[in-house]
């Protein structure tokens, strides 16, 4: 061997037709998933924040004067 394999390992041959098309499909479904998870943590922020307001008010007046 002279070498030369050494320069041609970087080279990718071109994708198997159809290849692009399954990336571009699990790319475009990461991205919805990934909506649907930024807004399914909104929700838990909101539903976090309006329980602990909930329970805050739900304490005796005693409570919170200690």
């Amino acid at each position: 061997m002279n070498g030369n394999g050494l320069a041609n390992a970087s080279y990718l041959p071109p994708l198997p037709a159809g290849h692009q098309q399954d990336l571009n499909y699990l790319y475009n479904q990461i991205q919805e998933l990934s909506g649907i998870l930024k807004s399914n943590r909104e929700k838990v922020n909101v539903i976090t924040r309006t329980a602990e307001e909930v329970a805050v008010s739900c304490v005796p007046y005693e409570e919170k004067a200690q």
